[in-house]
């Protein structure tokens, strides 16, 4: 399901995850320090049909696997470390909510390796998610 042009994507996708971020972090500020709820083990099966759910043409479907991801907190970091570089622009933004999502709610160890994720996915020639990364990482040091 292409909604976005390829260009488009990457346009979309580098500005509007790190606009994203900024707006997120104010509204869950007041959370920092809780850590992320538990979540039940789930398959790697189960999270690639997560992961293609967040693709699907209803939007019920979409929305319940973004959160679903989001609620696993680490456990989903690698699934949605490939979304975010999916050819969907639809999958790429879904994906970086999430991790956004986790990263925020999650401690120190969890932001950090997503931002870890992020700097290895920027370096290998997805630059945009450089700024996303260098945005956590001002988040990880207050």
């Amino acid at each position: 399901m292409k909604r976005f042009t390829h260009g488009l994507w990457r346009r979309a996708l580098s500005t509007g995850i790190c606009a994203a971020i900024v707006g997120a972090g104010l509204a869950v500020h007041a959370q920092e320090g809780v850590p992320a709820a538990a979540a039940p083990k789930v398959s790697a099966e189960q999270l690639q049909q997560l992961l293609a759910d967040l693709d699907s043409e209803s939007f019920d479907l979409r929305e319940a696997a973004a959160e679903k991801l989001a609620q696993m907190g680490p456990e989903a970091v690698d699934v949605l470390a490939r979304g975010i570089v999916s050819e969907s622009a639809e999958v790429a933004w879904r994906s970086g909510a999430s991790l956004e999502r986790i990263a925020l709610t999650g401690d120190e160890k969890t932001l950090a390796r997503i931002t870890h994720v992020l700097d290895n996915l920027s370096a290998k020639g997805k630059p945009g998610l450089r700024t996303m990364a260098a945005e956590m990482h001002v988040r990880q040091k207050h």
